[in-house]
């Protein structure tokens, strides 16, 4: 039985009560509830609108084991929303393929198979804001370009979505290690004034105290070669710390790309965010041990013994 909306959505019963039908889409990794109305606004729509529709569905900030409610609105305020930029678009597809295939030298088969059975693949879609295999193998080569992985082309058979035979690509986490003996630490955040105490007298001072230099580069002041300066900074570093605090509903988009970005190529990343934002956390990175702070002290403390615990000292005089 297809799903409404995706073939590959999983049927997981009805409920009579709302003249409802329950669906498990690995495309999205959400439980969704679809009402009848829902169903017809959502079954017919164009491609971009469900692609649309599957972002919006992977962007919500609930928990993933409490069910969507699909109707009519929520159809229609879904496929008005903005897409994701591309640096966002990036970071969440490399998040998945790190999630998926963990290891450096990991073999990346999110191509194999038949689509509709690839969880990997179908996730991907809605983390990338992409609906076919070519644009997946297009990001896939950026990633190649800059790092992240290493690809290998075979010949080996697979099945598109009109089940047809074509090409498997497969890759590979890239092995680099990280910069083992480097004495610096990428720092990536939100760049406002109500952060500014947070990383001089948090972040900042609690790199300081363990032995390393923070860098962090404000996006706002650079050209669009600022991701080639990003990245860059990010291979020099040991370690990255990754804040995800920011405005509420405005999450940024920079840090879920240099937190991808570092994870793609093994250099360690430190989670953080204010509590009053950890339910905001993009279930991307929620499997990953957040530094849950509460004020700048906080902050310094716990990330100073996180730092120390997980990287250990660095290489420079410590300032206490």
């Amino acid at each position: 039985m297809y799903g409404p909306i995706w073939p590959s959505d999983i049927h997981e019963g009805d409920d009579p009560q709302m003249d409802a039908t329950n669906y498990f889409s690995l495309r999205t990794k959400t439980h969704y509830k679809i009402t009848g109305a829902g169903w017809r606004a959502a079954n017919p729509l164009a491609p971009s609108d469900k692609q649309r529709l599957g972002e919006f569905l992977y962007r919500d900030p609930r928990p993933h084991d409490r069910r969507i409610l699909i109707d009519e609105a929520l159809v229609a305020t879904a496929i008005q929303t903005s897409p994701p930029s591309v640096q966002e678009r990036l970071a969440r597809g490399l998040g998945v393929i790190a999630r998926y295939y963990p290891d450096p030298g990991d073999k990346i088969d999110i191509l194999s198979g038949r689509a509709d059975d690839n969880p990997a693949f179908q996730e991907f879609l809605s983390a990338a804001f992409v609906d076919t295999q070519v644009a997946l193998i297009e990001y896939l080569s950026v990633f190649a370009e800059e790092g992240s992985i290493r690809p290998v082309v075979t010949a080996q058979g697979m099945y598109n979505w009109n089940h047809q035979p074509t090409t498997t690509v497969k890759c590979y986490l890239n092995t680099q290690k990280p910069q083992s003996e480097s004495d610096r630490c990428f720092v990536a955040m939100w760049f406002n004034e109500q952060m500014d105490e947070p990383y001089t007298e948090g972040i900042a001072e609690a790199v300081r105290q363990s032995g390393y230099y923070p860098v962090r580069v404000d996006r706002e002041e650079f050209n669009e070669k600022i991701d080639d300066q990003i990245m860059a900074e990010i291979k020099r570093s040991r370690f990255v710390i990754a804040d995800f605090t920011s405005e509420i509903g405005n999450p940024r988009g920079g840090v879920y790309f240099e937190a991808g970005f570092g994870i793609g190529i093994s250099i360690p990343v430190i989670f953080s965010v204010r509590e009053d934002q950890i339910e905001h956390v993009h279930f991307d990175t929620k499997m990953f041990n957040h530094i849950v702070w509460t004020d700048t002290n906080d902050l310094r403390d716990k990330l100073k013994n996180r730092i120390l615990a997980t990287i250990g000292e660095g290489p420079l005089p410590q300032e206490n």
